[in-house]
């Protein structure tokens, strides 16, 4: 039985690519390390990989809470930094 808040993979592929039209402009926060810049973008790019579909369910553009956990650390670092 699926939970009446699970999405459907349709459902978070649109989320995924809305996050990551939302996310983008925060990049530039993260010019002064270049490692939390690099997460960032390859979170970034992986999330809208996943949102346009490029690749299945199990393939690359998977999301891991760990992948996007360090893209959200890094953007509040520069945000805090700033």
């Amino acid at each position: 039985m699926t939970s009446p808040q699970t999405l459907s993979d349709s459902q978070r592929r649109d989320l995924a690519a809305w996050v990551a039209e939302c996310a983008e402009p925060g990049i530039d926060l993260v010019d002064n390390d270049p490692t939390a810049r690099r997460r960032a973008q390859e979170a970034l790019g992986r999330t809208r990989a996943f949102g346009q579909a490029a690749s299945g369910p199990l393939g690359p553009g998977l999301l891991s809470r760990d992948v996007v956990g360090e893209a959200i650390l890094a953007l509040q670092l520069a945000i805090a930094e700033k």
